[in-house]
């Protein structure tokens, strides 16, 4: 495709979901088609590797699929299968956050169900969302019953690992989040603070201390929580940076400190193995 002034424009999402192998994981009763797009790193082994699904943030109006493509490449690299996915947002389906995080339970359940031909470990599973993308993830980790899917096969949804980036923990709150849900008592039913108990899986979470959309105060309390209840939950916050700091094309240098905790952090719960040398040019491909 050529602009106005002649020069061409070059459609970089389509560039990178090209690079991937596409799969149809999901298709709902109205006859929407969800995407998984997977990347498998080049070099054989023998050995099952983890699954690293990425659910990208947009708060379930929009969703930029490529969002975590620059940290789906660094997973890659470090020997992980990386998945990004795609889900319903009001935007294209008129839907909203129940809807989606029916997506998401059925994604990773999707993952499990195909291990043995993507060549994963189904004991292995990460998934890692940003803000209503991290809230999805919550969801099918601790929420029982909300939002399940009827075609989906008996295979657990709760993931074995989280990484959440500025995560919304609380949707109990009068503010722009308890308004995207059909009702107060949908926004009550759907809120992970109330379901903390003793087998959330391993947890890692980046949050800035100046976050306009979703507030810090309250993942601090759901840290704590989390914890009280014997399980293991990090928290890294950042100081003075808003919604966005880790994204690559927003914050190089929050997005390089980001990655490198969340890869220590997998590697501390023996989802990667330890590093036997950097890994290069990684963000060059993006």
């Amino acid at each position: 495709m050529s602009t106005s002034q002649g020069e061409t424009w070059v459609d970089r999402t389509r560039q990178i979901l090209d690079l991937a192998q596409e799969h149809l994981y999901k298709e709902t009763e109205d006859g929407v088609e969800l995407k998984a797009y997977i990347f498998s790193p080049d070099r054989e082994t023998k050995q099952l590797r983890p699954a690293i699904l990425f659910f990208a943030s947009g708060l379930w109006e929009n969703m930029s699929i490529t969002q975590f493509a620059p940290q789906c490449l660094h997973f890659i690299a470090r020997g992980a299968v990386t998945v990004l996915v795609e889900y319903r947002v009001r935007s294209a389906h008129g839907t909203g956050p129940i809807e989606a995080m029916s997506d998401a339970r059925s994604a990773i359940r999707w993952v499990r169900y195909n291990a043995e031909a993507l060549k994963v470990d189904p004991m292995k599973v990460v998934a890692v969302g940003g803000s209503s993308g991290a809230h999805m993830v919550l969801a099918a980790a601790m929420i029982p019953g909300v939002a399940d899917d009827p075609n989906d096969p008996n295979i657990s949804c709760v993931p074995d690992g989280m990484a959440l980036f500025c995560p919304i923990v609380d949707t109990s709150r009068p503010n722009l989040i308890l308004e995207k849900f059909p009702s107060v008592e949908d926004a009550s039913r759907c809120n992970p603070s109330r379901y903390v108990g003793k087998h959330v899986p391993p947890t890692i979470i980046f949050h800035g201390t100046e976050d306009r959309v979703v507030p810090y105060e309250p993942v601090v309390k759901f840290v704590n929580q989390v914890k009280k209840k014997s399980n293991v939950c990090e928290l890294c916050l950042f100081k003075g940076r808003d919604h966005s700091f880790y994204n690559f094309n927003v914050n190089p240098e929050g997005y390089d400190t980001t990655v490198a905790e969340m890869d220590r952090f997998l590697v501390a719960q023996g989802f990667l193995s330890e590093r036997t040398q950097p890994v290069e040019g990684v963000v060059g491909d993006w």
